[in-house]
């Protein structure tokens, strides 16, 4: 079973005390945060396991690039009441594994700051950056950026 994206319709403000939360993001209603799953968790299993709490709506584990589990994931309720009332529980337990139970909490956006004052652009690069993409996009093009020694 999967979810929407972790957005949704939240109150930017400094998160609740949660250890290792970010200071400020959007919390995302009737939604938490799920860490410390085990590599071999389906979402399926997790859905089972939080049914026992409230009415799970979704479950969703974040997975990297080649498809592994990072060992964390969300779990979106039906009501907020049920998110918050999980996040009182002491131990839950699955796979022999403690689980550590959050507020979901969208992280905002940061913005990177490049200096390209010593950069040499491809004409490809410079097109993109003049678009308004990142340069980041640009590296995972293959897209090159030097510096030439400058002093």
């Amino acid at each position: 079973m999967s979810t929407s994206s972790a957005e949704g319709s939240g109150s930017l403000s400094p998160s609740p005390v949660a250890p290792n939360a970010p200071k400020f993001g959007t919390l995302i209603p009737n939604r938490i945060f799920v860490g410390g799953i085990a590599a071999n968790t389906t979402e399926s299993e997790l859905h089972q396991l939080f049914a026992a709490y409230g009415n799970v709506k979704a479950t969703k584990i974040i997975l990297d690039r080649a498809g592994v589990s990072k060992g964390y994931g969300f779990v979106t309720f039906e009501t907020e009441e049920e998110a918050r009332k999980i996040q009182k529980e002491a131990d839950i337990i699955l796979k022999d594994k403690k689980l550590n139970i959050a507020p979901a909490i969208k992280k905002q956006p940061f913005a990177r700051v490049y200096d390209f004052s010593c950069a040499v652009l491809s004409k490809k690069a410079l097109h993109l950056l003049e678009k308004g993409h990142h340069f980041s996009e640009g590296l995972k093009l293959g897209l090159k950026l030097t510096c030439r020694g400058l002093s």
